[in-house]
């Protein structure tokens, strides 16, 4: 597993306070990181510190994509536009669903490409991204899902 989803797991099981309590934890799972490294993951991760401990952005706590827009870039690219500082917590959850048809996802701040092989996979794949868009805004407005 990656040292981000690792990350990701901890602060949603665990109360964790500081940056020396996680990278100790961290060690548990077999990632030893610097103190910089690990600071640089959190800010790219978009983990906020709120009431003394860190917090997953509300993105992946709740699975509400409400702020995701998708566009779809034929033969075989998916452009997915965030909220800032999203795109890159986007992006480790993503890569934990192992969609299929996903072959790699770059984030930059607010914009995270999917790469899409074969190409046919492209449209089925755009379908279940826009659903779950979908499902956040009908919760978003009152709706059922």
């Amino acid at each position: 597993m990656s040292v981000e989803n690792d990350i990701l797991k901890i602060i949603e099981a665990e109360a964790v306070g500081d940056q020396a309590a996680l990278a100790s934890r961290l060690v548990s799972k077999g990632h030893v990181l610097t103190q910089s490294t690990l600071s640089r993951k959190l800010k790219a991760l978009g983990v906020r510190k709120m009431k003394g401990r860190y917090v997953v952005p509300r993105l992946l706590a709740s699975g509400d994509w409400e702020n995701v827009e998708v566009v779809p870039v034929p033969p075989n690219l998916v452009v997915l536009r965030t909220a800032p500082g999203m795109a890159n917590a986007l992006g480790v959850q993503l890569d934990g669903m192992a969609l299929e048809g996903i072959v790699g996802t770059v984030a930059g701040d607010d914009t995270l490409f999917l790469a899409v092989s074969p190409p046919e996979l492209l449209s089925p794949l755009v379908k279940i991204l826009r659903k779950r868009t979908a499902v956040s805004a009908s919760r978003r407005v009152g709706g059922r899902t």
